[in-house]
């Protein structure tokens, strides 16, 4: 809501929504001025880097453009290996991102 995000503005160092289209996010960000090092936490739904290139940009793009300074990333995968290959195809798509990598069970 836009009362959450005034109040993670005001007493926070960081905001993670969920449930909003990237223009809603965008708009909310619009009418507060965050200050420096405000980090804005976006997640994806699952995305597919390796069979379908053109909707993981698409998308993590979109949360970008939306105001993401971080985006977490949920990645379609079957085992180790293939999770390898996924994150060695995102890393591809974005070879001057910044990464941080965390495993969920």
């Amino acid at each position: 809501t836009r009362r959450s995000l005034r109040r993670a503005v005001e007493l926070g160092d960081g905001w993670a929504p969920f449930g909003l289209a990237p223009a809603q996010i965008k708009a909310m960000l619009a009418a507060v001025s965050p200050p420096a090092g405000f980090e804005v936490v976006l997640g994806t739904r699952l995305l597919d880097p390796i069979g379908d290139p053109t909707g993981t940009r698409r998308e993590v793009d979109a949360l970008v453009a939306a105001g993401a300074t971080i985006v977490n990333v949920a990645l379609r995968h079957r085992d180790a290996d293939d999770c390898v290959a996924a994150l060695t195809a995102l890393r591809e798509l974005y070879p001057d991102a910044r990464w941080r990598s965390t495993e969920t069970g």
